[in-house]
């Protein structure tokens, strides 16, 4: 499945000099560290194909692996020796449950928000994840609204069949505005 480049990325770096969210799952998927230099010494043409290759089983990753070698190596880099498979199959059974992880309960019922997990497909769980991971959570959370709101949030979906259920509800955050939570006892 191809991955959109998300507008926050947009905002954040106009220039595409960072490593997509696409890329860093895919990388992360397939137990891959890369730095910075790496990746911006990579021409446009290579960071678009690595951006767009699939990463959905086992052949796909090794697919994903040559060819961000074969990338590294015209831009004369090395392919760092860093490979993890273990974190690499604990990010991917983590992305496969069917719960969310507790810093991602967390960080949605703090901020309000309400997403059914199990219609995220794997790059939407993994954005919620990197997200609930940061330092500062609270800094992407108007772009998570966005990008909720968005209707690039549907291609994140995983298919269901027979459902035209959205897959969540963004519960406003300002009093009086409607389906706002109220406490029970001031509710009148």
């Amino acid at each position: 499945m191809t991955y959109p480049w998300l507008a926050l990325e947009a905002r954040r770096d106009p220039g595409r000099q960072w490593l997509t969210w696409a890329v860093r799952m895919k990388l992360d998927l397939c137990g891959i560290r890369i730095g910075l230099a790496h990746w911006q010494a990579l021409s446009g043409n290579d960071r678009e194909t690595l951006h767009e290759l699939p990463v959905g089983n086992g052949a796909d990753m090794q697919a994903f692996r040559r060819t961000l070698e074969s990338s590294l190596a015209r831009a004369g880099q090395e392919m760092p020796a860093i490979y993890d498979e273990r974190t690499a199959s604990a990010r991917r059974e983590l992305l496969s449950a069917t719960i969310p992880p507790a810093s991602v309960t967390k960080l949605l019922a703090r901020w309000r928000i309400a997403i059914e997990w199990t219609r995220l497909d794997t790059f939407g769980r993994y954005i919620l994840c990197a997200i609930a991971g940061k330092r500062d959570p609270d800094s992407f959370r108007a772009d998570l609204v966005a990008l909720i709101d968005s209707p690039t949030f549907d291609q994140l979906l995983a298919p269901m069949s027979g459902s035209s259920v959205g897959p969540c509800r963004h519960r406003p955050d300002k009093p009086g505005q409607p389906g706002y939570p109220t406490r029970p006892d001031t509710a009148g």
